[in-house]
């Protein structure tokens, strides 16, 4: 949910408080969690990727298959471990592991789930996973990054691809922070 913080206060150092202004309904939410503790997440906000991107980046991966005769799934799954800013990194038991690296596949909007790498801890009795997410969670940054890269592939095997201008123009598919009416 996106909102801005209007008002700070500081009371002492274990309790402060915030007023947030929210850019969506909140009363559902807020009569179900009003009596008891809350969980707060807050961070900066980040426009998700347009679908107007999110088209370009499956249609460039279609021509990138066709062309090299690579599965499109490992053309994508390779772009999204390349892509940067893209994975969580976990140290756990192998049973844990398991059931993590199960829970991943099923995540994911194509019904290929996302990938992960699994490897060898230096602790005993652990493995290490590299969980990578799907595009469906990028933001316009890391969509422009993996943009980017399909392009860059698509033209070391002489495809045609959108120029930058028109590139540039579907990322900015927002408009001060709001999407445009058109999309």
């Amino acid at each position: 949910m996106r909102g801005r913080i209007a008002d700070f206060l500081y009371i002492n150092p274990r309790r402060q408080r915030i007023t947030v202004d929210l850019d969506a309904d909140f009363r559902k939410t807020y009569d179900k969690v009003k009596d008891g503790d809350v969980e707060i997440t807050v961070k900066p906000y980040r426009d998700k990727r347009s679908r107007e991107a999110n088209n370009y980046m499956w249609a460039l991966l279609d021509m990138l298959a066709v062309a090299t005769r690579i599965d499109k799934k490992e053309i994508y799954f390779d772009h999204l471990r390349r892509v940067g800013g893209n994975m969580e990194t976990y140290c756990a038991i192998p049973a844990a592991a398991d059931r993590m690296c199960a829970l991943w596949r099923e995540q994911g909007t194509t019904g290929w789930g996302w990938p992960y790498d699994r490897y060898d801890s230096k602790i005993d009795g652990c493995v290490n996973l590299r969980l990578y997410y799907g595009s469906s969670t990028f933001d316009t940054a890391t969509m422009a990054r993996m943009i980017d890269h399909l392009v860059q592939d698509c033209q070391a095997c002489g495809l045609e691809t959108k120029t930058q201008e028109e590139i540039d123009s579907i990322m900015e598919e927002y408009d001060h922070g709001k999407r445009k009416a058109d999309c």
